[in-house]
């Protein structure tokens, strides 16, 4: 994996003046996957046009695409969410309905989320599984983060099967 980090520019509304921000808004990341799959990622947190989160995944038989309602920068976990997808030849992209499953359709897009994680972790300890994420989860997540934040310091590609050495 590969990625670089960067802080931007940002104007003051109020005086025009340019301001350094010292916290990255801009993450580019390029990894192959274990499966050989190329995997692309630009996240920013800037003001443009259009500052919905869009998801692009495309396959060899057909592409999903994941995009908030809102016009709103980094907000995938509170945000309305459409799925489109394709499939074959011309593979023009068109909405695919996933019901919603229970009965958490009259909650805000906020609410709903935390209702379907505690629904899962209930059902989780009544049956003895695990389908919402634990401990392992975030550390896995925390050393793919450590790793990117290297990765963008040293300008290297790092491997993310073990934690990124310092």
């Amino acid at each position: 994996m590969s990625s670089r980090i960067a802080p931007s520019r940002r104007t003051s509304p109020e005086t025009g003046e340019t301001l350094k921000v010292s916290s990255p808004d801009q993450l580019l990341l390029t990894a192959t996957v274990d499966s050989g799959a190329v995997l692309s990622v630009h996240i920013q947190d800037t003001p443009h046009a259009d500052g919905r989160t869009r998801i692009e995944i495309a396959g060899t038989e057909g592409d999903l695409v994941i995009v908030s309602e809102r016009n709103e920068p980094g907000v995938i976990q509170m945000n309305e969410l459409r799925l489109r997808g394709s499939r074959g030849p011309g593979r023009v992209l068109a909405d695919l309905v996933v019901a919603d499953p229970g009965h958490f359709s009259d909650l805000t897009p906020e609410a709903r989320n935390v209702a379907r994680f505690y629904a899962r972790l209930a059902e989780d300890f009544r049956n003895g599984t695990c389908t919402v994420p634990d401990f392992e989860t975030g550390l896995r997540m925390h050393r793919l983060l450590d790793a990117i934040r290297h990765s963008a310091e040293t300008g290297r590609r790092v491997r993310t099967d073990a934690p990124a050495d310092r």
